[in-house]
């Protein structure tokens, strides 16, 4: 082969049939919000018990309050990138 013929086909763009980009519309249609707010919210309380017992078994409650605050900061990160990864978004 030659290397001009091998650099084309490096570089070339791939054709995508249009079937299979209305069969990803149709998939993006498709979300289910209320599933993907029950998952998230589930993730959410897990992360707000699960750091709420990690730092009552280490023994590091000197301030309730922040420990709450700890709790939710967990629970949000846990909330949004489950929403995040259910509906696939990429930075």
């Amino acid at each position: 082969m030659k290397i001009g013929n091998l650099l084309y086909r490096a570089v070339s763009f791939v054709h995508i049939d249009d079937k299979v980009v209305e069969a990803n519309m149709d998939e993006k249609k498709k979300f289910n919000w209320k599933e993907a707010v029950i998952d998230a919210l589930i993730v959410a309380g897990f992360n707000f018990f699960y750091t709420l017992a990690g730092i009552s078994t280490a023994q590091i409650i000197t301030e309730p309050v922040k420990v709450l605050v700890a709790g939710l900061v967990s629970a949000g990160l846990g909330f949004f990138s489950t929403l995040a990864i259910k509906r696939g978004v990429k930075h």
